[in-house]
């Protein structure tokens, strides 16, 4: 399978995939579009993603069958391993409802809210945030930090593509808010916890030092 994704060192949707694949092991070659965001090709939008998004899974060479969408193939990496003691997806068809319950909220909850912060640094842009921006990250980071101070992952009792996924969530908020990053990770600090936990197994460190990504907030 090959992942086409825009190399940058701060990409959390394309290593959130990279880095759930190393801890599953299912093998996923990774190919750089460059600077690109966006493709115009006419077969990339029929076959791949009609938006011309990155980033997208081919699943066999020239095949011409992809899955777009940073979260729907995350699900499609996490699905391929379910044996032995890793279960990324869950045991039970109840944990990987929760999976997915989680998923959600890393886009749905997390990234919305830190959406101002991404498109200032993600798409290198100059403005200024809603005045009513970091109010909603803390928010939504108060009510995550009530989740994880009584648990150590957010479904059972191992690591799973749930954790992988807010996990990644909660590094863009780190990466894009140079102001309060630190401050953020001080102040919930079940939330930072669970990063760092995430982070630094051993499989997903790895990936995140290949693809150039420094852990933790940015430094102002």
């Amino acid at each position: 399978m090959h992942l086409l994704y825009q190399k940058n060192a701060d990409n959390a949707p394309a290593q959130k995939i990279l880095a759930a694949a190393a801890y599953a092991g299912v093998e996923i070659t990774a190919e750089s579009c460059g600077e690109n965001k966006s493709s115009t090709d006419t077969d990339f939008l029929n076959l791949c993603d009609p938006c011309g998004e990155y980033p997208v899974l081919e699943l066999e060479d020239g095949s011409g069958v992809c899955v777009f969408g940073a979260n729907a193939i995350l699900r499609y990496v996490a699905r391929m391993k379910n044996e032995g003691s890793l279960h990324p997806y869950g045991r039970t068809p109840f944990e990987a409802s929760q999976v997915d319950m989680w998923i959600d909220f890393s886009s749905t909850e997390i990234d919305a809210a830190n959406m101002p912060y991404i498109r200032m640094a993600y798409e290198k842009t100059i403005s200024d945030v809603p005045a009513d921006a970091l109010d909603k990250i803390k928010s939504v980071l108060l009510r995550l930090e009530e989740v994880l101070s009584v648990r150590t992952f957010l479904v059972g009792e191992r690591l799973s593509i749930a954790d992988v996924a807010v996990a990644f969530s909660i590094h863009w908020v780190y990466r894009c808010n140079r102001k309060h990053g630190h401050a953020l990770a001080k102040e919930y600090r079940a939330v930072y916890r669970h990063y760092n936990t995430v982070m630094r197994h051993p499989k997903i460190h790895a990936t995140m030092r290949k693809e150039g990504a420094v852990l933790g907030p940015l430094r102002n």
